[in-house]
């Protein structure tokens, strides 16, 4: 394994442990490759960096960062001048949700993992993950990521950012806290004018065929689990898992244990699950792809499609 540290800088936990990440990085002789505001800026400073490592023979990267992080890494991977290049990576997991990490099995600590993982004597298992493509007239160029909601998803994230964050709430205690009382709300049908369940028109593809309805959310990821453990559809490769919960809610409470278990949901009721390769979304709302926020109108509708997956070292 050659690999290189590629470390942001702006996230929550490299702010809070600023030099730590880098003074791990050094005794073990590893080169840091520093995302900072001016490479995020200028993202052909970023190219360059990676050119740099696969001419000198690199095929792993070590990423520094939190779901966005990854994002970014992925769609330069793409890019037409890096796009030959296939890199494993290993995730040290410093953003402030890094669901994608969760997923796939990395600790907390990201230093202690760095260390752990140069050191590494045994065998790595190699992980892989399809990874989604967003497109769409409203956003700036291709977009890539592992979890895609609407509605009161991309809301739930905006009032965390605006409230539980500010007041130092972040990571897993933020988001029961948020998912107690919202799925509360939600299990007792208050939804219509909630600040983040209030449903609003979806129209959307389902396996090919058009669909409109009133939605609370609508979820498509590849990934294995979701907040707080709640397993997500079980998609085949080449796929990606969707769930959606439409109005009126009714029989909601029914559904919701299979729902978390990842099994079938087999009584009738407002939840929906399925496996797709591509959706087209119209909406008057934003979207949220691993995190970031994206505004969206009905007359410039999304495209949703798998893409091919990266591999991750555990």
């Amino acid at each position: 394994m050659k690999a290189a540290l590629f470390s942001n800088h702006l996230s929550r936990y490299n702010r809070t442990h600023a030099g730590l990440i880098s003074a791990c990085a050094k005794p073990l002789g590893l080169s840091e490759y520093v995302m900072d505001a001016e490479a995020f800026a200028n993202l052909s400073i970023l190219d360059d960096r990676l050119a740099s490592h696969a001419d000198a023979g690199g095929d792993t990267l070590i990423i520094n960062g939190g779901d966005g992080t990854l994002d970014v890494m992925i769609a330069r991977l793409r890019s037409a001048r890096l796009k030959a290049w296939q890199p494993d990576i290993i995730l040290l997991r410093s953003g402030t949700t890094s669901m994608t990490h969760r997923d796939v099995g990395y600790g907390r600590d990201p230093a202690q993992a760095l260390s752990d993982a140069m050191r590494r004597d045994t065998p790595w298992t190699k992980t892989a993950r399809d990874v989604m493509c967003l497109r769409g007239d409203s956003l700036p160029g291709p977009q890539y990521g592992f979890f895609f909601g609407t509605h009161a998803l991309a809301r739930a994230i905006r009032h965390a950012r605006h409230t539980l964050h500010t007041r130092g709430m972040h990571g897993a205690f933020g988001e029961a806290l948020l998912f107690a009382t919202t799925l509360g709300a939600l299990l007792r049908g208050k939804t219509h004018g909630h600040a983040i369940l209030d449903p609003t028109t979806l129209a959307y593809t389902r396996n090919g065929a058009a669909q409109t309805a009133d939605h609370i959310f609508f979820i498509a990821t590849t990934l294995k689990k979701l907040v707080l453990g709640m397993r997500a559809a079980t998609p085949a490769a080449g796929e990606f898992g969707c769930i959606s919960i439409v109005t009126p809610t009714h029989g909601l409470w029914r559904q919701v244990p299979s729902l978390w278990r990842g099994a079938p949901v087999q009584s009738a009721g407002p939840i929906l699950r399925w496996c797709d390769t591509q959706v087209e979304l119209a909406l008057n709302s934003e979207v949220t792809l691993d995190g970031e926020l994206f505004s969206t109108s009905s007359e410039t509708p999304l495209t949703l499609a798998i893409d091919s997956p990266v591999t991750f070292l555990t």
